[in-house]
């Protein structure tokens, strides 16, 4: 008897420790509506900021893993954030605008159009000066972190995705044509181009070493030498285009995320140390938190922390589950599996929750635009529409920005009827009082 009482606490102990890594990997900050598209940790690191594609920007406290503020101020998702000092904060929206927010309030002081596309990467020099922010317009812009004042204006030949300032007075920026550019800060002439990936480059990243490091389509990471402009190391292991890039800060070790949410660690000369699926989607961004634990977001709505041992960031395959939507997409109801393209923006429940559009629930009969709480674009607010079997048939044959122009709707279309009238099926059910 004794015994077996010995081997029923041994069973239970090794459970308790199972669960508790995984615990330890899961501490979950949750609130957005939908993916997470950017991250970054506070000079003090002691709160993250994010952006997500339901347009908001929240600020959380990483101490007791909870939310400290939305703020609403974009119409179109958030896809690149930065703490600018200890008392301010700034976001980047694909609606092209740069805002500027009180950090203690989530009061917005600013807002201002920035580029003509999409931004997809702020940087903050050492200084904290000056900010670069990247747009989909073939434009790199540099502006004064005060008041976003203009400095300069860089022109690439390509969108550029990533950037990251490096000693020397230097700004590099990786896109679409998977070449890096270095560009003179103060000159805003471009000083070198480096090539290696084949594919487009999506996260850089300046080592403390003095090292460069780029993520591709390629599935590679690559270091560079800054001073003599060379590559000095290939890491293999990604299985997926690299899209997120962070590390140690002693540089002993390089962490990437991928389009299929998996994580990959190599240590500081590229040896491929550990590989493990974080998120149920692409992990958009990385952030290395103050508490000694890497964080990462991704596209199911969620920021996840891992802990770091002597050889990096370790975790398990804890979020292996698929994500919510994985079900709707392979539902026999075809009216449903169509839904699973809206879903990411909108929910069918009452509530409505928080996601880039508002709640399609009591939908028929409803005018657009009177979903009360949701921050509706003039051309909705203003609308005369109201939502039938036929204006929604409409809206899906044409097009958005045929039927409500000037909305914040993404540009989606079905030329098929059938698929068409199956969708409105779906949703005449789901959506009834």
């Amino acid at each position: 008897m004794a015994r077996t009482g010995a081997w029923w606490r041994a069973i239970l102990l090794g459970l308790g420790i199972v669960l508790a890594a995984a615990l330890s990997a899961r501490a979950d900050l949750s609130g957005h509506g939908g993916p997470v598209r950017s991250l970054a940790v506070s000079p003090e690191g002691d709160a993250a900021l994010t952006g997500g594609f339901d347009f908001s920007v929240m600020v959380w406290d990483l101490k007791n893993s909870r939310e400290l503020r939305r703020m609403a101020g974009h119409d179109a998702a958030v896809g690149a954030v930065a703490f600018l000092g200890s008392d301010r904060l700034l976001s980047a929206g694909d609606d092209g605008s740069l805002a500027l927010w009180d950090r203690a309030t989530g009061r917005l002081i600013a807002r201002k159009p920035a580029h003509q596309a999409k931004i997809a990467a702020l940087a903050v020099s050492a200084d904290g000066a000056s900010v670069a922010s990247a747009g989909w317009d073939r434009q790199v812009r540099l502006w004064r972190a005060s008041d976003l004042s203009p400095i300069a204006e860089l022109t690439a030949p390509d969108n550029v995705n990533a950037l990251t300032f490096i000693a020397g007075g230097l700004l590099a920026g990786g896109g679409y044509d998977g070449a890096l550019r270095l560009w003179d800060v103060q000159s805003g002439g471009e000083v070198a181009v480096l090539s290696g990936h084949e594919a487009g480059v999506n996260a850089v990243l300046s080592l403390s070493d003095g090292r460069l490091v780029s993520g591709s389509s390629d599935q590679t990471v690559r270091l560079w030498d800054s001073a003599t402009r060379a590559e000095s190391a290939v890491l293999l292991g990604a299985e997926a285009a690299v899209l997120s890039l962070a590390a140690a800060r002693n540089a002993d070790w390089i962490a990437a995320g991928d389009a299929e949410g998996f994580l990959t660690v190599w240590d500081g000369s590229g040896k491929l140390l550990r590989r493990w699926r974080a998120h149920g989607g692409p992990a958009w961004a990385l952030a290395l938190a103050g508490s000694g634990r890497l964080l990462s977001a991704g596209a199911d709505g969620l920021v996840r922390s891992w802990p770091i041992d002597p050889e990096g960031p370790s975790g398990s395959d804890v979020a292996s589950d698929a994500p919510p939507l994985a079900a709707l997409a392979t539902s026999s109801d075809p009216g449903e599996r169509l839904f699973a393209k809206c879903a990411s923006c909108h929910t069918l429940t009452p509530e409505g929750g928080n996601k880039a559009g508002p709640t399609l629930y009591g939908l028929f009969g409803r005018r657009a635009g009177t979903v009360a709480g949701y921050p509706y674009s003039p051309a909705l607010r203003n609308s005369a529409i109201v939502w039938t079997e036929q204006t929604v048939d409409r809206l899906f044959a044409l097009g958005p920005h045929i039927v409500t122009p000037g909305s914040k709707m993404p540009l989606q279309r079905m030329a098929d009827p059938s698929e068409r009238a199956a969708l409105i099926a779906y949703l005449r059910r789901q959506t009834k009082p």
